[in-house]
């Protein structure tokens, strides 16, 4: 086997650990069953809901919790600022501004990927 042969085969080995140590320690985004609301004037931690700042309502995430959401090749990041949805086989409620950003305002619902960053 020649030098340069190894020193390419080395290289590689180095990548595929980076890469496996970076997947080791991320949080997989998983599917969830999204929709965009208007409606509500305090959220249920007494903000101000604004419709047109980047948050969300979920019924289990802290308050906060930033998430980055993935929709038909489109990417948009939020902050966890409410409570809901209280609709039956949703998981989670974005705001108008997040809906806008990922192209989602027509379809009303969809299905989304979520990936939680903090």
């Amino acid at each position: 086997m020649k030098d340069d042969t190894k020193v390419g085969c080395v290289g590689a080995l180095i990548f595929l650990a980076i890469v496996g140590l970076l997947t080791l320690f991320s949080r997989p985004a998983h599917a969830e069953i999204a929709s965009w609301y208007q409606d509500g004037e305090i959220t249920a931690w007494g903000e101000p809901y604004r419709p047109e700042r980047h948050t969300c309502a979920h019924p289990t995430l802290p308050r906060h919790t930033l998430l980055k959401i993935y929709y038909r090749g489109r990417i948009a990041f939020c902050r966890v600022a409410d409570r809901g949805p209280y609709v039956a086989g949703r998981h989670i409620d974005v705001s108008r501004a997040v809906a806008s950003r990922l192209g989602m305002i027509r379809a009303g619902v969809v299905q989304i990927r979520i990936e939680r960053l903090s």
